[in-house]
């Protein structure tokens, strides 16, 4: 029997793979072995999946209509051009846990199916939202780039700012500042941001997170 596996690693990209095996519990087991065999550097920062979900599926694809972004002999379900599979991640959207409306809600209000870290693509959807916070048109082709770079900036009395490069972490709103800077000389802090492809968002420590509510949670970001 064939299976439909959604396979996540849960806060970064998912995927559908298609497998045969004699029961749900085997096509899960096999997927995942799948999704851990096929290379994904630079698009998954780490190999953590999960097996969501097997559905039992009629084979409807030719041979040789399998996904080449795929382990070899794999297959995937069928999805119209330009169209937001339903199934897609768990849900949500694959860089925040904003849920997914559906197919038509979707298209209409700007989803987008897949992104690209460097050559490699990488599965939505993706909302509105971040598509604007965090993908960019690669000038070449028009692909559309995931920016996980940002520079945090703090700005203190007297006018003087402290830049250090960080990491962006889209579904947790949480940034990983990569240099410490002393600012032992300085006594007020007026101001923390993060600049992402040139658009600054206000910053605070995750410890403040609750005194805001979900809207500004989910224009800002956070630091430990």
């Amino acid at each position: 029997m064939l299976y439909d596996v959604s396979v996540t690693r849960t806060s970064t990209a998912s995927l559908t793979i298609r497998v045969e095996a004699v029961s749900r519990e085997e096509a899960q087991e096999k997927a995942v072995q799948q999704a851990h065999d096929e290379d994904y550097t630079g698009c998954l920062i780490e190999y953590d999946f999960d097996a969501d979900s097997a559905v039992e599926v009629a084979d409807d694809n030719a041979p040789d209509r399998a996904d080449e972004t795929l382990p070899e002999g794999s297959d995937v379900a069928d999805e119209s051009a330009g169209e937001v599979a339903p199934e897609a991640g768990d849900g949500t959207c694959a860089l925040c846990p904003t849920v997914f409306p559906g197919i038509s809600d979707a298209i209409d209000a700007g989803w987008l199916p897949s992104y690209f870290i460097n050559d490699d693509e990488c599965s939505g959807p993706v909302c509105p939202n971040c598509a604007k916070q965090f993908l960019r048109p690669d000038p070449k082709d028009g692909e559309m780039v995931l920016n996980l770079k940002g520079t945090y900036i703090s700005q203190w009395d007297g006018g003087i700012e402290v830049e250090s490069p960080c990491t962006v972490n889209p579904r947790t709103r949480k940034i990983t500042i990569e240099r410490t800077v002393d600012v032992s000389g300085f006594e007020t802090c007026e101001r923390e941001c993060v600049e992402i492809n040139g658009v600054q968002y206000e910053a605070c420590q995750e410890e403040e997170r609750g005194s805001f509510s979900p809207e500004e949670q989910s224009q800002m970001f956070f630091w430990d």
